[in-house]
């Protein structure tokens, strides 16, 4: 916060390298880009891109080239000069997504220390404070990750010799029980790793924070609004 850095500089520069190498087409995407697409997509200076989630999109895209076909049928798709097509990507089922695998990972000599391994196992929230981008992302409808397949992703990256992990799902402990099954899962499979998550506060009681302390939980995030009760209603924030 003390050093803002305008962080598309580095992306335009590397959308010129990728056009001087290849003449095949540049596809963006992200949050960041989903948030403005139109702008984001026009300083970049890149061929398309992807506005909301791409697991689902972006193969219809690679899948729709490859056969010539007709690309104003792929929703969230966005190309210079015109609105998004249809609204958002699709917002698929976490169930048939597959988690990352940790061969994705390529760690610098002498930052091992720090590193933290983010996964997201949930995705949504049905909160709609006024100043948070996540429903506009993500949706309000929770879509979770099964928790037998984030333990066993969580296995894997500790097979790997990864023993940190940041949870960035925005609400790591909504709903309670799910975050509850998550740690007793987490014992249950002898894992033994620290981890870091974003906590609403109004969704947490004592076993929740007893079973995270005792399942590896070396530090939370909280987030307060305001103290002042007009500014809390202003922002659609319950605490």
């Amino acid at each position: 916060m003390r050093e803002p850095r305008f962080l598309l500089a580095a992306v335009r520069n590397i959308v010129s390298l990728c056009r001087l190498s290849s003449d095949a087409p540049i596809v963006v995407g992200g949050a960041g880009f989903s948030i403005f697409p139109v702008a984001a997509l026009r300083y970049l200076e890149a061929d398309m891109g992807v506005c909301g989630e791409g697991e689902v999109a972006f193969p219809l895209l690679l899948d729709t080239l490859e056969r010539g076909g007709d690309l104003s049928v792929i929703a969230g798709l966005c190309v210079p000069g015109q609105p998004v097509q249809h609204g958002c990507a699709e917002r698929a089922s976490l169930d048939g997504l597959p988690m990352p695998s940790p061969a994705f990972w390529r760690v610098p000599e002498g930052e091992e220390h720090d590193l933290w391994i983010p996964l997201q196992n949930r995705r949504g929230c049905p909160m709609k404070c006024s100043y948070c981008s996540t429903p506009a992302l993500e949706g309000t409808l929770i879509r979770k990750h099964p928790v037998e397949a984030v333990v066993e992703t969580i296995g894997r990256h500790a097979a790997c010799g990864f023993d940190r992990f940041y949870f960035v799902d925005n609400t790591f402990n909504f709903p309670p029980d799910y975050a509850k099954a998550l740690c007793r899962g987490i014992v249950n499979a002898g894992l033994k790793i620290r981890w870091r998550c974003i906590l609403y506060p109004a969704f947490l009681d004592r076993e929740l924070a007893r079973l995270m302390a005792e399942r590896g939980c070396a530090g939370v995030s909280l987030g307060f609004g305001s103290g002042e009760e007009k500014v809390l209603h202003r922002l659609n924030k319950g605490v």
